[in-house]
């Protein structure tokens, strides 16, 4: 699990961040809290989210981003699209939880 202390993760640089702190590890998830993640990250027309997301899946890491998404799921109907079709997927999902990991 990526620690919730520290600066804010954004885009591809945020995604290697991550990458680099996960490497090495032997884990099958690597869990990011979502108060690590930078909030542009979740308005999909600055492309950030898109940009990390694809960063992780050229890895081949399976990301899970911890949190309540609700408010961002109101304000986006494009979030809450891409949040549904990612959690259909087994590489990046949104979850409540860690027992909500598939």
């Amino acid at each position: 699990m990526i620690p919730a202390q520290g600066a804010p993760l954004l885009g591809e640089a945020g995604a290697l961040a991550v990458i680099g702190e996960a490497y090495g590890q032997d884990a099958d998830w690597i869990v990011i809290p979502k108060a690590r993640i930078h909030p542009d990250m979740f308005d999909l027309s600055t492309k950030e989210l898109g940009y990390a997301a694809q960063k992780w899946v050229n890895y081949g890491l399976k990301v899970a981003i911890l949190g309540d998404f609700s408010a961002e799921n109101e304000r986006s109907t494009a979030f809450a699209d891409f949040l549904r079709e990612t959690n259909r997927g087994d590489r990046l999902v949104f979850v409540a939880d860690l027992a909500s990991l598939p």
